[in-house]
């Protein structure tokens, strides 16, 4: 695993910064009902900058099928259906977390806390998955980036941030993203292609993405039921981004005064971003691993790296 990660990254181009914790992708589904943690950290990568911490809590039922919300979201094509609901924290910093000042060309310190609904649509017979995600919630202070952070900090004996006062201002979260994928080739249950297209729009962000996703291993068809036995597999997964907004970055549309933004003219309009992960699954638990990598996200940022836990469980 240790080669496999920096060679990926070397030979492939690297997903955009992990604006919401990704749960839809093939290689990721546990079945149709199951709970999931999901954390992100750049400790994992001995870093401290930018996106510095993620974490999203789902649930996924037959029953939430039934939900009101669940009419709104998307389904183009009929299929074997996943529908959940999720709550995501998601926390970013600049490159120093010490300095009390303004970092200027630098990332602000915001957060993020949302509430989101999905469904996923499988199609067994043209192989081809697509999801709709809606996500309600705020990005500023109320989402208690700074509270957290801080506490982390002081339970592990860390640096205490400085910043945290001159984050971006409140403002509202309301994003609705689709996601398409496809799969172009498979070897047995061992290996497996596909490509994928995805389109977020809202207050929080405005992206279209493309990638593939290489998965290789001892994996069990995504379009087959899902049974309980065992699945060991590595997946790798590039993708480019172009962007037109990001609030973590230039502030929400419904507030002005922030003590500081990133101009429009410096925001990276095409943004490379890579995962590469191993999954195991056994008897209804999953566990997965994995390392992201993104490039500059503005013109005075560096490329930027991370790493993530998920532990789920299938009833």
């Amino acid at each position: 695993m240790r080669l496999f990660i920096p060679i990926l990254f070397l030979c492939l181009p690297s997903p955009a910064k992990a604006q919401a914790i990704d749960n839809v992708r093939s290689y990721h589904a546990p079945g149709d009902h199951y709970m999931r943690l999901t954390y992100d950290n750049d400790f994992f990568t001995a870093t401290d900058r930018y996106y510095t911490q993620g974490i999203g809590l789902e649930y996924a039922s037959p029953a939430v099928q039934k939900s009101p919300h669940n009419k709104i979201l998307l389904h183009p094509f009929a299929g074997s259906e996943v529908a959940g609901i999720s709550i995501e924290h998601n926390a970013y910093t600049p490159s120093n977390i010490i300095p009390s000042t303004v970092l200027y060309n630098d990332h602000p310190y915001t957060a993020a806390l949302m509430l989101r609904a999905f469904r996923i649509v499988t199609d067994t017979v043209r192989l081809r998955r697509f999801s709709a995600t809606l996500s309600l919630g705020v990005l500023g202070p109320h989402a208690s980036g700074k509270w957290m952070q801080e506490s982390i900090h002081r339970w592990l004996d860390n640096v205490q941030p400085g910043g945290w006062k001159h984050q971006l201002k409140n403002d509202v979260v309301i994003n609705y993203n689709i996601h398409y994928e496809q799969l172009l080739l498979s070897a047995g249950e061992y290996i497996q292609l596909h490509a994928d297209a995805a389109l977020a729009a809202g207050t929080l962000n405005n992206r279209l993405s493309a990638g593939f996703s290489l998965v290789t291993g001892y994996i069990r068809s995504p379009y087959l039921p899902r049974h309980k036995g065992v699945r060991a597999y590595l997946y790798a997964h590039p993708q480019v981004s172009a962007v037109a907004y990001d609030a973590t970055l230039q502030g929400g549309i419904f507030t002005t005064g922030n003590t500081y933004t990133i101009p429009a003219s410096q925001v990276e309009r095409f943004v490379f971003t890579g995962q590469a992960g191993i999954v195991l699954c056994c008897a209804g638990l999953s566990l997965e691993h994995f390392y992201a990598i993104s490039s500059r996200e503005f013109s005075t940022q560096e490329s930027f790296y991370w790493g993530g836990l998920r532990l789920g469980v299938s009833f």
